[in-house]
């Protein structure tokens, strides 16, 4: 009796034991989908007039999460009033009162300001001491809007396309420019430059 129990008890830790250390079959995990390629150009907004004649073209914009830098273009094919207006625009938040003074009236009037400053990070700058800088309010009426229509030009878009941007500067207000925004800055502007051939 005593040889049957030890058998049996023998036979409970050796099934217990190999339960104990079995190892438990992994879980397939599965891969992340890779991230969908979208093309930036295909983000740019297009309008064009009823005759064909006049394109609109921007870069992707939010007016209530304004980016620094973005970029806007419309021409016209018609030759009997033919332009072609190329611009950054640049804008900057700040504080709504900086914006604005009050005048020998009393009157709450818009500042005089001048001077666009845009440092690339070889520590070249594209200067403009005489630019006028416009003023607006943010969507929430709760930030001054500083922003000017830089023109892009055969000479300047080289810098424009080609360089990192890490500043820019309008009236001596400043702010830091990610590579992450150049980067999506540059590709809207590639994007953007072949629409006119």
């Amino acid at each position: 009796m005593r040889l049957i129990c030890t058998l049996l008890f023998s036979a409970l830790a050796l099934t217990v034991h190999g339960q104990a250390t079995k190892k438990a079959k992994p879980e397939a995990v599965a891969a992340a989908p890779a991230p969908k390629f979208v093309d930036p150009c295909s983000l740019i907004k297009k309008d064009i007039s009823e005759d064909k004649t006049t394109f609109d073209f921007q870069s992707p914009y939010d007016v209530h999460e304004p980016h620094p830098l973005r970029i806007t273009r419309n021409y016209s094919t018609n030759p009997e009033y033919s332009f072609d207006n190329f611009y950054v625009v640049i804008e900057l938040l700040g504080d709504i009162d900086n914006a604005y003074m009050t005048n020998s009236k009393g009157e709450h009037v818009e500042k005089d300001e001048s001077k666009v400053v845009i440092e690339f990070a070889d520590k070249s700058k594209i200067v403009d001491d005489t630019m006028k800088i416009n003023h607006d309010v943010s969507e929430d009426k709760s930030q001054s809007v500083r922003y000017v229509y830089y023109p892009v030009t055969e000479s300047n878009y080289k810098d424009f396309a080609t360089k990192q941007i890490v500043k820019i500067s309008l009236a001596g207000y400043e702010q830091v420019v990610s590579v992450d925004s150049t980067n999506s800055f540059q590709k809207y502007l590639e994007c953007i430059k072949a629409v006119k051939k």
